[in-house]
């Protein structure tokens, strides 16, 4: 599966993009919002990692941006933030996570996503969960 990871923090970045390849997702990294936009119409990403606080582009611009793309409604969503707590339903998002958080945990919410299928435009089917 193809997965999005929009995250400014290389570390983390490198450490979850990571986990997720040794799951056997295929992940397209980015560092901002506006690198994310520009990998969607290539990659279309079956599920997407967001951060919410970053440069350039935050993530609530890229996940309206985002949704607004043909396509990409019913894509599942992942957040994790440490500056603000949401809730999942506020942004409309499948998962979020506080950081820092627990790597098993995040794996184990994005396999369940994962395994969720959507249909053509309709919202993803699968588990809404928070993470504190």
């Amino acid at each position: 599966m193809n997965v999005l990871l929009v995250e400014d923090d290389p570390a983390l970045r490198k450490t979850a993009a990571a986990a997720l390849t040794l799951c056997g997702h295929e992940v397209t990294p980015a560092e901002d919002g506006i690198e994310a936009l520009a990998r969607v119409e290539a990659l279309r990403p079956h599920l997407v990692v967001l951060d919410l606080h970053m440069p350039d582009m935050d993530g609530w611009e890229f996940l309206h941006r985002f949704r607004a793309m043909p396509g990409c409604a019913a894509i599942p969503v992942v957040v994790m933030s440490a500056a603000v707590r949401v809730a999942v339903d506020e942004l409309e998002v499948q998962a979020f996570f506080a950081k820092p958080f627990d790597l098993d945990e995040f794996i184990d919410v994005v396999e369940q996503l994962l395994a969720v299928p959507t249909g053509h435009g309709r919202p993803h089917a699968g588990p809404r969960i928070e993470r504190a």
